[in-house]
């Protein structure tokens, strides 16, 4: 094991360990004023995700950035 010299002893080695791994009891609830543009974004998203990984070969990227543009303006009106 690579220790750099260091040793914490086991018992702090488990703290740490189960101090930034444990998981939490949080429940998220969508915004509801958001939902529509994170919809949209993740369309975005997953469509420039297909083009540059060679899933969709013919994919038209041009209206992306004005895509997010129109989302942008789009939530500052609303908020």
């Amino acid at each position: 094991m690579f220790t750099l010299g260091l040793d914490f002893g086991a018992n702090s080695v488990r703290a740490l360990q189960a101090a930034m791994t444990s998981a939490k009891p949080i429940h998220y609830e969508p915004d509801e004023a958001s939902v529509k543009a994170d919809d949209r974004l993740y369309r975005l998203y997953r469509e420039v995700s297909d083009s540059f990984r060679g899933v969709t070969k013919s994919a038209d990227l041009s209206r992306v950035m004005k895509d997010l543009i129109d989302i942008k303006y789009a939530q500052r009106a609303t908020a």
